[in-house]
């Protein structure tokens, strides 16, 4: 019966410490952050793409809750209505 082949090395501890002593921990939590950002984006990305159709309606829906909100803050600040661009004449 043959014993299983093990390599054995030293772990160079010293050269870990050196390396941890330079990071920075701003820069750190700035890369924490980050990620985190990306990886909700990529989420939100991936829940919307799963439910197809709604992505669409859900970007109507919100353009028009900022659309009446708009036309509400005109009206309690006595704004005049917001009249449409002119078409330009040929």
């Amino acid at each position: 019966m043959m014993a299983p082949m093990t390599v054995i090395t030293e772990v160079p501890t010293e050269q870990f410490l050196a390396d941890a002593r330079q990071a920075r921990l701003s820069r750190v939590l700035l890369t924490v952050l980050g990620a985190v950002g990306v990886a909700a984006g990529w989420g939100i990305g991936r829940f919307f793409t799963s439910i197809g159709w709604l992505a669409g309606r859900t970007f109507l829906i919100g353009a028009y809750f900022t659309e009446a909100v708009i036309f509400g803050f005109r009206a309690g600040a006595k704004l005049p209505p917001k009249q449409p661009e002119p078409l330009p004449s040929r």
